[in-house]
């Protein structure tokens, strides 16, 4: 009874928290950079190999990159050995060619390295000065073939288990095989669908064979390239991907017969948290002593996350609406577990006035805002910076009216253009950014500053100033109700403007009348990253309004299972609200 009288499998506990590491052709060139955790013991590790390049002149599909996705035993807090991240074949260029193989991703575990091949080139038009052209290439998943006398291209070659790729189809302008499934004429072979095993990776799935022929065939799903009509270049494989190239368009273009390339490959390791199976007392006490027991996880794996900057501030004397703060709105976001920082900026302070009515001081941006997830966290830590928004313009006056939305452009001279957004995706969120231009100004009147959901208004003339963007609804990226009606980040409309409701305008300041006493901006509403108001054109109260300070919410399913910021449970779900910097503390284990 070498188990202490339990009968069952040999069991491995690790406790790798799920950390991931992703190796691209143009990042790391190693995982080593980083140690494994103390309490890993196992890794999955996904070797894809760079794809096959498409046959030259309407012809075949490369293969895909041979893509192996393994449970693997390790040690924790050892570098891990040293990965290569194979390139993807170059199209079949000349009159006939088949093209070039893919060439081999590996890693090293443990003194162990471990192989994908690369994907085998589709088979090239009959050129009569080219041996063979028309066959498909062997690989990790075999190219397409170009004759019905041609034999099947192989995949999972050289052969390891389980399969890491599949054969190129038979016949005339065939796709070429994928990392599930062979190809299916015309068709590239399916790839491997990786999301949900490897979250926040660069690709959603890697391994599809390249399409053959011409005129809109499909790649196989996982970068895949498809074929394009007559006349236009080929398509390459999708990069990170090991993606087959699709053939060449058969025009007599020599530049547009050129097979598309094969896409490049992709190393990506996950240590494993895991506890199964049966274990003797003995192991267990060993596991508890070791500090290598899972515990009951409490991380947060999935929340809706906004991140919104301070508005910018609005100019002085008839000047600019101020942009509102950039935005930054994700769903399906892995918290992890620890210590989260949390950044609210600071609204930007308006354009002011000058005894004897010269120019006073310019406004000033708003700032950014902040939120940084846990190392732990299923994609790694991953930091959200919405951009503060831009200064309103304010004449005489040098500003700055680029930022998360821009501010709007001022009066004055032949008058001066709104500021445009530099508010970006985050990378692994696309469509997650939201900010616009800010309005032009005339020579009479100042433009309305941009909004997340609508750019500003251009002045109308010499009758109104422009009024501030709209802001944008987020209801429906969340389960409960939201501060300010769930309308955030709107505009600053300049002064002497008709003036939206600044509650409909996601907090946006609303410019001054003139003439009017007292003709301040309006400042943007707190906490909406709303920009500040233009001032009004008389003296002597015509200065700007200042910028709305930021905010950043996040919402799970379940219970409350962290602290920070204003927290409410309903509607199955929790809500933290930040409206000043803190921390959003998730305890991780129990």
């Amino acid at each position: 009874m070498a188990n202490g009288g339990i009968i069952g499998p040999k069991n491995v506990t690790s406790f790798g928290e799920n950390k991931i590491t992703s190796i691209t052709s143009t990042g790391p060139t190693s995982p080593a950079l980083a140690a494994t955790n103390p309490g890993t013991r196992l890794v999955k590790a996904l070797i894809v190999a760079g794809g096959g390049g498409g046959g030259d002149d309407a012809s075949s599909g490369g293969g895909a990159g041979g893509v192996r996705n393994l449970e693997i035993q390790t040690q924790g807090s050892t570098a891990l050995g040293a990965a290569t991240v194979g390139g993807g074949g170059a199209g079949g260029a000349p009159s006939g060619a088949r093209g070039a193989s893919g060439t081999d991703s590996s890693l090293v575990i443990c003194g162990t390295t471990y192989t994908s091949a690369g994907g085998g080139g589709g088979g090239g038009g009959c050129g009569a000065s080219i041996p063979g052209p028309g066959c498909g290439a062997a690989g990790g998943s075999g190219g397409g073939s170009n004759s019905p006398s041609h034999s099947i291209a192989s995949g999972n070659t050289p052969p390891v288990s389980p399969p890491q790729g599949f054969p190129g189809a038979p016949g005339a302008v065939k796709g070429g095989g994928g990392a599930t499934a062979a190809a299916s004429g015309n068709t590239g072979g399916a790839g491997l669908s990786i999301s949900t095993e490897y979250p926040g990776a660069p690709v959603p799935a890697v391994g599809g064979g390249g399409a053959g022929g011409e005129s809109g065939n499909s790649g196989g799903s996982g970068g895949g390239a498809p074929t394009k009509c007559c006349g236009s270049a080929a398509n390459d494989g999708t990069a990170n991907t090991g993606g087959g190239g699709s053939s060449g368009s058969g025009t007599p273009s020599p530049d547009c017969r050129d097979g598309g390339n094969g896409g490049s490959g992709i190393v990506i390791v996950k240590e494993l948290n895991k506890a199964s199976g049966v274990w003797s007392m003995s192991e267990q006490l060993d596991a508890l002593n070791e500090g290598t027991w899972p515990s009951r996880a409490i991380s947060i794996d999935s929340a809706t996350v906004m991140v919104i900057a301070g508005g910018g501030g609005g100019g002085a004397d008839s000047g600019a609406g101020g942009g509102a703060g950039g935005m930054l709105l994700m769903t399906s976001v892995p918290l992890g577990f620890g210590t989260l920082p949390v950044t609210i900026g600071g609204g930007g302070s308006p354009g002011t006035t000058a005894p004897g009515n010269p120019p006073g001081g310019a406004g000033t941006p708003g700032q950014n805002s902040i939120f940084v997830t846990a190392p732990n966290a299923g994609a790694g830590a991953q930091t959200f910076t919405a951009i503060g928004g831009g200064v309103g313009g304010q004449p005489g006056r040098s500003t700055t009216r680029t930022g998360g939305s821009g501010g709007g452009g001022t009066r004055g001279g032949p008058g001066t253009c709104g500021g445009a957004s530099t508010q970006s995706d985050h990378p692994a969120y696309p469509g997650s950014a939201f900010g616009n231009a800010g309005g032009d100004g005339t020579p009479e009147k100042s433009g309305g500053g941009g909004g997340a959901g609508g750019a500003g208004a251009n002045a109308c003339g010499s009758s109104a100033g422009g009024g501030g963007g709209s802001g944008k609804d987020v209801n429906p990226s969340f389960t409960q109700s939201l501060p300010n009606s769930g309308i955030f980040a709107g505009g600053g409309s300049a002064g002497c403007s008709p003036n939206p409701s600044a509650a409909t305008n996601g907090g946006g300041g609303r410019g001054h009348p003139s003439p009017a006493p007292n003709e301040k901006g309006q400042p943007g509403t707190n906490n909406t990253g709303g920009g500040g108001g233009g001032g009004g054109g008389n003296p002597p109260g015509r200065c700007g309004g200042t910028g709305g300070p930021g905010v950043v919410i996040v919402e799970y399913p379940g219970p409350a299972r962290a602290t920070g910021g204003s927290v409410n449970t309903a509607c199955g779900t929790t809500r933290h609200v930040f409206t000043s910097s803190s921390n959003l503390v998730i305890p991780g284990y129990l």
